[in-house]
């Protein structure tokens, strides 16, 4: 029997790129064939190894001290539950306010909130 038939048990958040809650998925078989990608693609994806997957952040839900609801969906924001809830600072893609279009950064969650903090429209990283 191969790997992949056996259940997956891991609930999983899906962030869009506005870095918004929405969807609560059981299994990373589920995740890889809404977003039509591998079973691996979504794990490098929730372990860190790449920033997203397909348009989408990927995180894991931890069962015993993390518990998300359907009110959540749309509000709750990527940021708060990485910094907040599980205590991980990771890189997001930093996109301008504005038109949301891809500004080619990378910078950490906790730099973000500073960033947002601020109110600055365009965030420069010196090269």
């Amino acid at each position: 029997m191969r790997k992949e038939n056996f259940p997956d048990k891991r609930r999983i958040a899906l962030f869009n790129r506005k870095r918004k809650l929405v969807g609560i998925l059981d299994g990373v078989n589920l995740v890889g064939q809404l977003l039509g990608v591998s079973h691996n693609a979504v794990t490098q994806a929730m372990t860190g190894k790449t920033i997203m997957v397909k348009d989408f952040y990927v995180r894991t839900i931890p069962e015993a001290t993390v518990e998300l609801e359907q009110s959540d969906l749309g509000e709750l924001d990527l940021v708060d539950y990485d910094l907040d809830t599980l205590h991980q600072d990771r890189l997001i893609f930093l996109y301008t306010t504005e038109k949301l279009m891809y500004r080619g950064n990378t910078i950490t969650e906790s730099e973000y909130r500073k960033f947002k903090n601020n109110k600055s429209k365009i965030y420069k990283r010196k090269r």
